[in-house]
């Protein structure tokens, strides 16, 4: 099938007549929304000991209390709450952690500390499974992408609350209060992966070579190399079968058995029964593991005392840095062979003489074997991963976002009954999806300015306690539930691990979330206009809830689609869901002083701990006019 057809169709199979698309909400709520401020409520203007000698007749008739507020802010983030421990099922616990990993962990899904992932983990299946796309598309299949970005937002907001108190002595009182800010939001890339602004390894990370040291007897033409398995797994040679070229795979996994025969690379066995015998030629490599994939030291070559021990069938054995040897009758065929990330943790490295610095001879073809493969696919091997989503799929991985816009409408309707010392609240609220939103899922670090066209509704109590005129304890509590929504996402395929990286899908999703304050007010003793406060918030929302928002015969062939390589797999919509059950614990403060009809204030806030969740720094000054 032509290749350009391929792609058309993988686009086409998935993206219909949806409205929008969003990663998933995992910011906490900023400190100004509802109120504006964070501090327990002032006396109403008209009971402050200076009203009297200040205000005009006009303010001093029974009327309707009404103040106006607006609030700068700012808030950003490079870490994201990771936990990287195991439960007994050897699966990431999914609790609050103080501990961080990179942002790239919320964005995708990704269920490793080290924040990397390869490109065939986004695709159906979870690999490459045609020969023809594998030979394209090489790098996707070892290039480790490692995203490196933060977030920064920034914005102002403006706000009323409006009162009317009735019922005896005024003691109970209905109000309506709204805001809408205005945001600036920008994903930023930093240095990335490898410090040098790439978010992706290429063929210089993975395949390494250096000629021998000249002094002495060395052959000045002899060159060192340090090649990893899993770009070795993906090369192709080919060899003359009657009048055709056949291809087959540099690295032939086999099961070690009489009729399958060894394992072997450039059809040179690489299996021994131990690591060699002085100056012998078996095995011609052997195997250093680097469980963070990074290249091992130099010299690369190895002799076979150096060698600690045999390689598993299924790639493990030996610690950080131990050399390993391939192990004769064993079945890698159906372990090592098949684990993508096992072959990342290994290199392959020639064996040297014991009684010279010279590499045995098999080592040598193997090396002059990937030397032609790479010097005949230049064009195609030579891609990272990045270049490879940007060319074939339309997706930028190093890319930089900024959303400038309105954020969504606020309001809030609440009726509430007080006492000197005490108030309680009741809070029905709406939230209006006026942000800006996001329509294009290749856009992969678009973040919408609201809730991404949910409406929301709200259901809160507030009460507060004042014993003292220097100390006042105010809560709050709200459930909020996001109405469903027909959004844009990017498919996630039975196999994948990594979501926000495919053609868009028209999925309905809606979530809830729940909110706790616990604000501690110290006045001064002389002056109640002037304070602080020291507040705690909880925030817990759980996880979305995806469905495909067309039935089967809409969607195609029942539950499957396309992916950016044209590759049909089904869907799994669980991925979507993954990790997006936020959780974050929040230290807030503020101080503010309030002279005459107005009052300015001013905060900081920082998350502690938190599960999915981004590790936001916030800051907010702000005004409010009291009518």
């Amino acid at each position: 099938m032509n290749k350009t057809f391929i792609r058309v169709a993988a686009l086409c199979s998935v993206v219909s007549s949806g409205v929008v698309h969003a990663t998933a909400q995992f910011r906490s709520p900023l400190s100004y929304e509802n109120r504006g401020v964070i501090h327990y409520e002032l006396k109403p203007v008209r009971d402050t000991w200076w009203f009297d000698a200040v205000a005009s007749d006009n303010c001093k008739e029974h009327c309707w209390t009404f103040d106006l507020w607006s609030v700068v802010y700012s808030r950003s983030a490079s870490k994201a709450f990771f936990n990287d421990s195991l439960d007994c099922d050897g699966n990431f616990k999914n609790n609050a952690t103080r501990k961080t990993a990179p942002l790239s962990q919320l964005w995708f899904g990704i269920d490793t500390q080290a924040a990397s992932f390869k490109g065939e983990q986004t695709l159906a299946g979870g690999a490459i499974g045609n020969a023809n796309i594998l030979a394209e598309n090489a790098a996707l299949a070892w290039s480790f992408i490692t995203p490196d970005f933060k977030y920064d937002e920034k914005g102002i907001a403006w706000g009323f609350d409006a009162r009317k108190n009735f019922g005896k002595d005024n003691r109970w009182y209905v109000g309506k209060r709204a805001n809408l800010p205005f945001k600036i939001i920008e994903v930023k890339q930093c240095a990335g992966a490898n410090g040098n602004g790439s978010v992706s390894e290429g063929l210089e990370d993975v395949a390494l070579q250096r000629p021998l040291d000249t002094a002495g007897d060395i052959d000045p033409t002899q060159i060192e190399y340090a090649y990893r398995l899993d770009f070795l797994s993906t090369l192709v040679r080919s060899y003359q079968q009657l009048s055709q070229l056949v291809p087959v795979p540099l690295v032939q996994y086999r099961d070690g058995s009489p009729t399958a025969g060894e394992t072997a690379i450039a059809n040179q066995t690489i299996t021994a029964p131990n690591a060699g015998t002085f100056n012998n030629q078996t095995p011609p490599v052997y195997a250093i593991r680097r469980l963070d994939h990074s290249a091992p030291a130099i010299p690369y070559r190895k002799q076979s005392s150096q060698v600690s021990g045999s390689l598993a069938s299924n790639g493990s054995g030996g610690g950080d840095d131990a050399a390993l040897f391939f192990l004769q009758n064993t079945n890698y065929n159906a372990g090592l062979g098949m684990d993508r990330a096992a072959q990342s943790e290994l290199w392959i490295v020639p064996r040297r003489l014991d009684s010279a610095e010279q590499l045995v001879g098999p080592a040598q073809d193997i090396r002059n074997s990937v030397k032609a493969i790479v010097n005949a696919s230049q064009g195609t091997i030579d891609l990272t991963a990045a270049d490879i989503f940007r060319n074939e799929c339309g997706i930028e991985l190093a890319a930089c976002e900024r959303q400038v816009g309105l954020g969504d409408l606020n309001t809030e309707m609440y009726v509430g009954y007080q006492q000197d010392k005490w108030f309680i609240d009741g809070i029905v609220g709406l939230l209006f999806p006026t942000g800006k939103t996001d329509t294009d899922t290749n856009r992969i670090y678009f973040q919408t300015t609201g809730n991404n066209g949910h409406f929301e509704i709200k259901l809160g109590l507030e009460g507060g306690w004042q014993p003292t005129e220097c100390f006042a304890f105010r809560w709050d509590w709200a459930y909020h539930h996001a109405f469903q929504r027909t959004e844009k996402r990017a498919a996630s395929f039975d196999g994948s691990t990594i979501r926000n990286i495919a053609p868009a899908l028209d999925v309905k999703v809606q979530w809830n979330y729940y909110v706790f304050h616990a604000d501690f007010n110290f006045f001064h003793p002389c002056n109640p206009d002037l304070g602080a406060v020291i507040s705690y918030e909880l925030f817990a929302k759980d996880k979305d809830r995806v469905r495909l928002s067309c039935p089967d015969t809409a969607c195609g062939v029942a539950g499957a689609a396309l992916d950016c390589l044209g590759q049909s797999g089904q869907l799994d919509l669980t991925l979507m869901e993954k990790r997006t059950n936020s959780m974050t614990h929040k230290i807030r403060g503020e101080v503010f002083h309030r002279v005459a009809f107005a009052e300015i204030f001013a905060g900081a806030s920082q998350i502690l701990a938190g599960r999915n969740a981004m590790k936001e720094t916030e800051a907010h000054l702000g005004i409010a006019v009291y009518f």
